[in-house]
């Protein structure tokens, strides 16, 4: 018999979770960058290729305005339905396996990266709310919990199954069945999607206060503005971290596809460790010493990166060690962020303050890969990485930060009894979780 706290008839929103991991662990996560970096992309076109999610989130914002007219079901479902359609581009390439990749080719999976966020953003505009709507508040803490663990379950055997592929098959065959894979894994999720219970649509959404108000919440003198510049700083250098590691150990250092993968599942388990590590200790001791703890893992292994890229490969070595403190590190970062951005924002005007400094912040995060990727490039759009500049990057990163450590003590909250928000994407997605934080401001019909 089911209890008032069970799970059970959550079980469809879980295994949409599950199963929505398949694919993005694929599409936007480090083997995205590994086929980019076979079909002879740029650290300029990589750059480019992640910073989409980003860019796009103003588009998840005007999506909003959909909302009441369509319901949550109907334009989360045509979202999701749509993205998946755009995992046939790089399915295609991987089963003409060239020899010799053509200018083409790298274009044609730019464009399908383009178009993948462009309707992802269209459809997750409304998961978080439409799940908040369906999972009542009891439970909702067990809830994201185990969509946690569900989450990092799916996500870590997908990076171990793509990292075996590699190891059997040649190169090309491996992305066709990790494609194939992350296919089957969106067309499952949709339906999931279909079965889910419809709520009721909001009675208003007020995306385009947003657009109004944005200026006057970022111009005002504040604790508000003072953490917005605070992240924008964290995100222009550290946004396009992940996938400018994996670029240059592929093209340029010439580790196997299969290695790579296996550092970047254990930077997903340094996450899961960080995550457990730091939530029981970030109530008793504020964001404050959590964001410093982060800031000091984080600035040990940009120093790594600094002496491998300059010649010491002995590092080489330990290089699994750095990728699992860079995951705890990033999963400090994200519970603190999730616990302090509540507590400047103004009560009245929560989601509406949440909404326009996640977007701020992500925007500006996703132009920094593609400025970053322009710079560190080889000479003449080359594949590869210009070694002084990616070391100078590493470099500009550990002062940023260290200015940062210090930034920390001027963090004062407005609100310190704002309830922390609830978000367990951080864990597999470091930094791409701002987009869950972007909800539908207005109001809900009364019942």
């Amino acid at each position: 018999m089911t209890t008032q706290t069970s799970l059970r008839p959550y079980r469809i929103p879980l295994g949409f979770s599950f199963f929505n991991a398949t694919t993005w662990m694929i599409a936007l996560g480090t083997p995205m960058v590994l086929l980019a970096g076979e079909l002879g992309a740029s650290s300029f076109e990589v750059g480019l290729l992640y910073a989409f999610f980003f860019l796009l989130l103003p588009v998840q914002i005007i999506s909003t305005l959909g909302l009441p007219r369509f319901g949550y079901k109907k334009q989360v479902t045509f979202g999701w339905s749509m993205r998946a359609v755009f995992l046939f581009i790089p399915l295609g390439l991987a089963l003409l396996a060239p020899e010799e990749p053509r200018r083409w080719m790298v274009m044609a999976f730019i464009g399908s990266g383009f178009f993948f966020a462009f309707f992802r953003s269209v459809g997750s505009c409304g998961i978080m709310p439409w799940i908040y709507a369906i999972v009542p508040d009891e439970v909702r803490g067990r809830y994201f919990a185990t969509d946690q663990i569900l989450t990092g379950i799916a996500g870590l055997m997908t990076l171990l199954l793509s990292a075996g592929l590699f190891m059997i098959l040649p190169v090309f065959t491996a992305f066709a069945f990790q494609y194939s894979y992350a296919l089957a894994g969106s067309i499952i999720a949709v339906v999931f999607l279909l079965n889910m219970p419809a709520v009721e649509k909001p009675e208003e959404t007020s995306a385009g206060e947003i657009f109004r108000q944005a200026p006057r919440l970022c111009m005002e003198a504040g604790a508000y503005r003072r953490y917005l510049v605070f992240m924008i700083f964290h995100n222009l250098v550290g946004s396009g971290m992940m996938p400018f590691m994996a670029y240059y150990l592929l093209v340029q250092v010439g580790l196997p596809a299969e290695q790579i993968l296996l550092f970047t599942a254990i930077q997903y388990g340094g996450a899961i460790l960080g995550s457990n590590w730091v939530r029981p200790r970030a109530d008793r001791w504020g964001p404050q010493p959590v964001f410093r703890v982060s800031i000091v893992l984080s600035s040990a292994v940009f120093i790594f990166w600094v002496f491998l890229i300059s010649g010491y490969s002995a590092l080489l070595s330990i290089l699994p060690l750095a990728y699992l403190v860079f995951g705890f590190s990033t999963s400090n970062w994200a519970i603190a962020n999730l616990k302090y951005l509540p507590q400047v924002c103004p009560s009245e005007d929560r989601a509406l303050s949440v909404s326009v400094h996640s977007s701020v912040v992500g925007v500006l995060g996703g132009l920094a890969p593609i400025a970053w990727g322009f710079f560190i490039k080889e000479a003449g759009g080359q594949p590869g990485v210009n070694a002084d500049a990616f070391v100078f990057y590493f470099i500009v990163a550990a002062v940023v930060y260290a200015g940062l450590f210090f930034a920390v003590q001027h963090l004062k909250p407005a609100d310190k009894d704002a309830e922390g928000l609830h978000n367990t994407h951080f864990l597999m997605r470091p930094f791409r979780y701002v987009s869950h934080l972007i909800l539908p401001v207005g109001r809900q019909k009364k019942k």
